[in-house]
């Protein structure tokens, strides 16, 4: 039973369309998940490990402007804005792309802020900060497109007594 798997899903499991603001955080998205919170969060405690994927897709629209001011985050259970994206620790700013190499100079490819389609996503792992619970994004007079996936649940945590 410890390597069981437990999917929830929300209302917003679909790809979201980000338009019309500018400011940083302007477009909000809350979204909804099937079962009350207290038993997603309970399931999260009970789960050896959990896991959520989010993306974004863009054309001329960033996740960071110059200079370090954010743009786009997702928004924890707690109601912390969750400065990494999918593939990066909790606590550090940014996407996985800046540690890879692949986006020089920037955080998230998305940051190229230009008339090119690019996209920054992966895992969010840190069970303490799931599930997200809004998504918030800015700069979208360009194109964006936001994906939630559902919140992943696997085994059964260690028991200390």
């Amino acid at each position: 039973m410890s390597t069981g798997a437990t999917i929830l899903q929300h209302d917003s499991m679909a790809r979201l369309t980000v338009e019309g603001c500018q400011g940083a955080g302007c477009w909000i998205h809350d979204v909804t998940y099937h079962q009350p919170i207290d038993f997603v969060v309970a399931l999260i405690n009970a789960s050896a490990w959990c896991r959520q994927f989010i993306q974004y897709e863009c054309f001329g629209s960033a996740l960071w402007r110059k200079g370090g001011n954010h743009i786009g985050w997702a928004v924890s259970r707690d109601n912390e804005r969750l400065t990494n994206w999918g593939g990066v620790d909790t606590g550090t700013e940014g996407c996985q792309c800046q540690f890879t190499g692949d986006c020089p100079g920037l955080k998230c490819n998305c940051d190229a802020n230009d008339e090119v389609w690019r996209s920054d996503e992966g895992f969010l792992t840190d069970s303490t900060n799931l599930p997200v619970i809004r998504l918030q994004f800015g700069d979208a007079n360009g194109q964006g497109y936001a994906t939630l996936g559902a919140l992943e649940c696997y085994g059964l945590a260690k028991n200390d007594s």
